[in-house]
């Protein structure tokens, strides 16, 4: 599994998540769909396509927002696609 634990400036840790190889490739098929094939990601390193904020907003919203930019996209246009707390495994 991958995935980092944070902390609050208080100290206190934050809720981070990790994925499981299954879990990470359902993740990066979604991110394949939408990008070009020379900017397609492998499970192994679907930590990529994360942003700083994405446990954050994990904790806050229930899910994070990952952008394909538009250099990396298909359509040469932004697009996004959302991974929900359902589909990771959470940790406190």
């Amino acid at each position: 599994m991958n995935g980092a634990i944070r902390h609050r400036p208080n100290g206190e840790a934050k809720m981070t998540f990790t994925y499981t190889p299954d879990q990470a490739a359902a993740i990066v098929a979604k991110w394949n769909e939408l990008a070009t094939a020379e900017n397609n990601v492998s499970a192994k390193n679907a930590h990529l396509i994360f942003h700083d904020n994405s446990d954050d907003e994990m904790e806050d919203r229930g899910y994070t927002t990952i952008e394909v930019g538009r250099f990396q996209s298909k359509t040469g246009n932004p697009a996004t696609f959302e991974i929900h707390t359902s589909d990771v495994e959470l940790e406190d």
